[in-house]
């Protein structure tokens, strides 16, 4: 990109850009720039290589926060991927609880109905043993009499 002056005199001064090179005048040049972050001198910069520098900055500076947005969409990836195991063992223990829980129902049914029908049984052998007691003293009645 050129100067839009193309003669220097005495009252328009001639100015280097210190990136390209170019003979620019003080319209053409009206930034000034440090060209490192430890350097303290400002140098005369034509607003082409301003911009440049200008765009070269904005767009490391945009690639750091999308550096930090990945950083931060990889922890919240984490954070779910944890979350997500916590849930998955969480159900598969309400499930082994609702399983055993079912086996423990099942076990108390079977020994409720195991203990009805000792219950019946026992009931049939008092029945047996009060008749077989009453044989018992119906015999003896006859054999006294």
């Amino acid at each position: 990109e050129m100067c839009i002056r193309d003669r220097f005199s005495m009252f328009v001064a001639r100015h280097h850009c210190r990136m390209c090179g170019k003979c620019v005048c003080e319209e053409c040049s009206k930034s000034m720039r440090r060209y490192s972050k430890n350097d303290n001198k400002f140098y005369r910069t034509c607003d082409f290589c301003d911009n440049k520098i200008g765009n070269r900055q904005a767009e490391e500076a945009f690639k750091g926060i999308l550096r930090a947005k990945d950083e931060i969409i990889n922890q919240c990836k984490e954070k779910i991927k944890d979350i997500t195991g916590k849930i998955v063992k969480r159900k598969e223990r309400h499930e082994n609880m609702k399983k055993k829980y079912a086996e423990a129902e099942a076990q108390f049914k079977k020994t409720e109905e195991e203990q009805k029908e000792k219950k019946i049984s026992l009931e049939g052998r008092v029945k047996q043993l009060k008749d077989a007691k009453k044989q018992v003293e119906q015999t003896r009645d006859l054999n006294k009499s």
